[in-house]
């Protein structure tokens, strides 16, 4: 099982919030957990 950590910015632009869901996605893809703060931003 591939578990990945991940942080970043609780505010951020329109641009920096879609790359970190692109991110996302391809890590889930890959079939590893993401595991985040939960916050706003990046976090989402």
């Amino acid at each position: 099982m591939k578990i990945v950590g991940v942080i970043g910015a609780g505010n951020c632009g329109r641009e920096v919030y879609e790359l970190a869901r692109k991110v996302g996605e391809g890590i889930a893809r890959a079939g590893a957990i993401l595991v985040c703060g939960g916050l706003g931003g990046v976090m989402e």
